[in-house]
């Protein structure tokens, strides 16, 4: 039974070497199984952390987009009110030169009639002067009728004297 003792011994033994080694891979186990566990939570979270930054950027984004196109939407108006004005000013600057054109027109007309009376009224002139020149001439050969008549008058006057 002693020696019997001894191989039961070393079968004790060895069955708890095995016992100890058995836990040992289940500890190893365990402790990969805790390591993967881990990893697989860090990488959750970074995962997580990703898709808050990238929602993050993502509004962030969205924010500028929104305020960008209500920019260009401010831009279009004022370009629209801008050429809007545009054509009014442009509408109201060709009523201006047609109304210029018009007043030129109408000064030239003017211009033309002024002119044209101003030819008339100097033929007038000349035609009074000439009807004054010949007022003139006439008043003198009345005045020399007349004088010439009495002049006559008196010397028949005298002759009719001298032959009574």
């Amino acid at each position: 039974l002693a020696g019997d003792g001894v191989p039961g011994s070393l079968q004790l033994q060895f069955e708890h070497a095995a016992q100890l080694e058995e836990q040992a891979e289940q500890i190893r186990a365990k402790s990969r199984l805790l390591q993967v566990e881990r990893e697989k939570q860090q990488m959750e979270l970074s995962h997580k952390r990703a898709r808050i930054e990238l929602e993050k950027a993502a509004n962030t984004n969205a924010r500028n987009y929104e305020r960008e196109a209500d920019r260009n939407q401010d831009l279009l108006t004022r370009i629209k009110q801008l050429q809007d004005k545009e054509s009014e000013a442009k509408s109201k600057l060709n009523e201006q030169i047609e109304m210029n054109n018009t007043f030129k027109k109408s000064m030239e007309a003017q211009s033309k009639k002024l002119l044209d009376k101003e030819s008339k009224l100097s033929e007038s002139n000349e035609a009074i002067v000439e009807l004054k020149g010949r007022i003139s001439e006439l008043q003198w050969k009345t005045m020399n009728y007349e004088m010439q008549s009495k002049t006559h008058e008196t010397e028949k006057q005298e002759l009719d004297r001298k032959s009574t």
